[in-house]
């Protein structure tokens, strides 16, 4: 399966989730179901969007390469050691259903135009540009993070 494909997948996982958007364990996480979805789709929209405003190859040197071998080398995120940015944060705890319908349609939306890209980049802020060819797994990784901490709510 190709990351694309694996992306697609994973957003179906996402949207098939909605209906249990309230459901919480402390256990687990401080936040809803909900709102992890919310944030995966947030993190979609806003890489989506990053890699259609930079359609060229990035250019100098990467001075991230090492965390970025890291991230893709073990296709793992710690949990509770990077915060993310403000701009793919849900607002609210509560997140309703209909938000997050529309979060998933703009979300496929954009992976559609991204996906027919062959070159540009992702900036992060964490692992600095990431390439068109590694795009869609670093998704695949996020995404696949938040449907694990999801699943362990949900059990």
């Amino acid at each position: 399966m190709t990351d694309y494909a694996q992306l697609y997948a994973q957003l179906e996982q996402l949207n098939a989730l909605i209906d249990k958007h309230s459901q919480h364990s402390s256990t687990v996480s401080k936040v809803s179901v909900g709102w992890h979805i919310a944030h995966s789709y947030l993190v979609i929209i806003k890489s989506c969007e990053s890699f259609l405003q930079n359609p060229e190859k990035s250019k100098g040197i990467n001075k991230w390469w090492f965390k970025q071998l890291l991230f893709f080398f073990l296709k793992k995120i710690p949990r509770n050691k990077v915060k993310a940015p403000k701009m793919v944060m849900p607002e609210a705890a509560h997140i309703e259903p209909e938000q997050l319908k529309s979060y998933y349609c703009e979300a496929k939306s954009l992976i559609n135009r991204v996906s027919k890209r062959n070159s540009g980049y992702m900036s992060h802020p964490f692992l600095g540009p990431i390439k068109s060819d590694k795009f869609p797994l670093f998704l695949c990784i996020h995404t696949g993070h938040h449907l694990q901490i999801i699943n362990e709510i949900s059990q």
